[in-house]
């Protein structure tokens, strides 16, 4: 485990030490540095599990949007207790962006998108939401457990074609009930 300061300032011998494919920064806090690290190229799998994902304490689209982050197969972008919940900026960052075309697994978990959420903010969640993996070609497992998704969200989520892609979709841990199943 090694904090992200640290990693940045070592980046260059890390790489060259070790044949590093995945990384893990849990609750570390912004992840900005991402976005301009050309080294992150190397990454197949991602772990920013806990980070902060928010726009209020971070550039969400810009470290989402980032061209460095277009091979990584396995993306988590999971909230964890109450740190780093991803919001509709980084929904849309993800949603919009062009370089997640390796992308094969996206965790979305444990983000809070539809926890008392006033209508019009669950409209364009919902409407984000459903575009998600449109520009993720190789999208084959999508998790969506603990977001409060109701009956309206999956129904959908289920309706795009980018859906019927999917190998395995988490849905667990939602209100979605008998309709929406």
């Amino acid at each position: 485990a090694v904090r992200p300061i640290k990693f940045l300032e070592d980046i260059d011998d890390l790489f060259e030490l070790l044949p590093l494919r995945g990384l893990h920064f849990f609750d570390s806090g912004s992840i900005d540095w991402i976005a301009d690290c050309e080294r992150i190229l190397r990454i197949r799998e991602l772990n920013l599990s806990g980070c902060v994902l928010s726009s209020s304490g971070s550039d969400v689209p810009l470290v989402l949007r980032s061209k460095y982050l277009a091979n990584p197969v396995s993306l988590d972008a999971s909230g964890f207790d109450d740190n780093g919940h991803l919001d509709n900026r980084g929904l849309m960052a993800l949603a919009n962006s062009k370089h997640f075309q390796n992308l094969e697994r996206l965790d979305l978990g444990n983000n809070w998108m539809f926890v008392d959420t006033p209508s019009r903010t669950a409209t364009v969640t919902r409407k984000l939401l459903w575009r998600l993996g449109a520009n993720m070609p190789a999208l084959r497992e999508l998790c969506l457990t603990a977001m409060e998704l109701k009956c309206a969200e999956v129904s959908g989520l289920a309706g795009q074609p980018w859906v019927a892609k999917l190998r395995k979709l988490d849905l667990s841990s939602n209100e979605i009930g008998a309709a929406g199943v």
